[in-house]
């Protein structure tokens, strides 16, 4: 069975044609002349581009973690990515600290992998944490209490969001 679509355009008003005959090919099979692009058309479409690839701009200029522990390392004379002797790569390594850099949500695992480092290369834990948005801000709220309360001794610098 085939369903057929009728196709009003000007004159030629009331031909039909199967529905899956694209659009452009229904124009060239009944001669209808494609309508000029409007100056408010071109705008409009003008308009969309923009923003379109104002959002990629933004897109494209998103942080990753690897971002942020790059530009610490770089500030404080650490290393990236340094492998320890079990196999496992610590964030960033300086003179005196083993420092994970994590995002504010993975807080907690933060804690843990910074003492795991700590112990790996016999210096001060460290965290990098990351805050997105004010929002972020619950989570670093945490860490003082469990850093202290548990005497864990592990340094905290936030980047980001401020």
């Amino acid at each position: 069975m085939h369903v057929f679509a009728l196709f009003e355009a000007g004159h030629e008003a009331g031909h039909f044609l199967p529905c899956h005959v694209k659009q452009s090919c229904r124009r060239e099979l009944l001669h209808i002349p494609r309508p000029p692009i409007s100056s408010g058309m071109k705008t409009f479409l003008l308009v969309c581009l923009s923003s379109w690839l104002g959002s990629a701009v933004i897109f494209a200029a998103k942080l990753y973690e690897r971002d942020y522990q790059k530009a610490w390392a770089a500030k404080h004379g650490g290393k990236c990515e340094v492998r320890m002797s079990d196999g496992t790569r610590c964030d960033i390594v300086t003179e005196t600290h083993a420092i994970e850099v994590d995002w504010a949500c993975k807080w907690a695992e933060a804690v843990g992998q910074s003492l795991w480092y700590s112990f790996q290369t016999n210096k001060k834990p460290g965290i990098v944490l990351i805050l997105k948005s004010e929002k972020d801000r619950k989570h670093l709220m945490r860490l003082p209490g469990l850093i202290d309360g548990k005497g864990l001794g592990i340094d905290v610098w936030v980047v980001g969001s401020k």
